[in-house]
């Protein structure tokens, strides 16, 4: 007697992905030493004002019917200051967390191959550290368990491209998995997590993702094949009263090496000693968090 075939899958709950930009940075300013950096990781500059403007425009259109489509209920910001001001408005309106995402994080050249002394590019605080340096009351999830780590010695161009699709392969897998699965989901990156992220989604290395600030693309899934991600609005800044700024995309790239920063002295040149890089296993991310964050505090702030 054979065995019953297996039961399909249940189709996935998920059916959109909406992915925004970070708003206007304060070090494009005209005179950007005006503005204190709120965290101790190097290039890490806050929103200008007028990029907080730009990120309470996102926040009112995406809690608005003129959305066109499902509200997100769980939204997934780069750890880096100016995409977490960028996101919490949007939090607030909908009455959900921030949940701190390293996988679509910034993108850095590759750091040159043998710099003397050893460098290496900054690495943001984990949630539990960026918690303080946050407006009293911020919504930011200390339980979320990011999914991936940029290498700290810099990606190529392909390589960035590679980060997204891992991190999205393994962020789609384990959202499938919960039963509480969302309907909708918002990711807040940079230009070229934006970019590589909506090629990773629909397959297509050479799309043509905008990515101005605070605009946001939306991705749907194909009701007929769930493999599959359609980009139904590309770079939308109809809420922004100035349009599409600030654009910028894989040919505007120069240059090959970004010098990162300085390993100090009797620390450990090897990113493997100094934070994990790649996707991050579940059931050995509150061991790894709770020892970086020691060691974070003990280190001034410089991992």
């Amino acid at each position: 007697m054979s065995n019953p075939a297996p039961a399909p899958a249940a189709p996935s709950k998920l059916t959109t992905i909406y992915i925004a930009r970070h708003g206007f940075r304060s070090n494009w300013l005209p005179n950007p030493t005006i503005i204190a950096q709120p965290t101790p990781t190097a290039r890490d500059p806050p929103l200008a004002a007028y990029g907080l403007e730009q990120a309470h425009h996102l926040a009112s259109h995406l809690s608005s019917p003129a959305l066109g489509g499902p509200k997100p209920t769980e939204i997934y910001s780069s750890p880096f200051y100016r995409c977490i001001q960028t996101a919490l408005p949007t939090a607030q309106a909908l009455g959900v967390e921030v949940r701190i995402e390293p996988g679509i994080g910034e993108w850095y050249h590759p750091t040159p191959p043998s710099p003397s002394p050893p460098s290496l590019h900054p690495r943001p605080l984990p949630a539990s550290l960026l918690l303080p340096l946050l407006p009293p009351g911020t919504p930011l999830s200390l339980a979320h368990a990011p999914t991936l780590y940029p290498s700290r010695r810099g990606e190529t161009v392909d390589e960035v491209h590679t980060r997204c699709k891992v991190f999205l392969d393994e962020f789609l897998r384990r959202l499938e998995e919960r039963e509480d699965e969302p309907e909708a989901v918002l990711f807040v990156g940079h230009a070229a997590s934006v970019i590589a992220l909506g090629r990773a989604l629909t397959g297509r290395g050479k799309e043509e993702v905008r990515a101005g600030c605070a605009s946001l693309s939306t991705y749907t899934r194909d009701p007929e094949d769930g493999s599959k991600w359609h980009l139904t609005k590309n770079a939308d800044t109809s809420y922004l009263p100035n349009g599409l700024e600030r654009h910028w995309d894989f040919t505007m790239v120069s240059g090959h090496f970004d010098p990162g920063e300085p390993v100090p002295p009797g620390e450990a040149a090897d990113e493997t000693e100094r934070g994990w890089t790649g996707v991050v296993p579940v059931e050995v991310w509150g061991e790894w968090e709770r020892a970086r964050r020691g060691e974070k505090e003990g280190a001034g702030g410089r991992l």
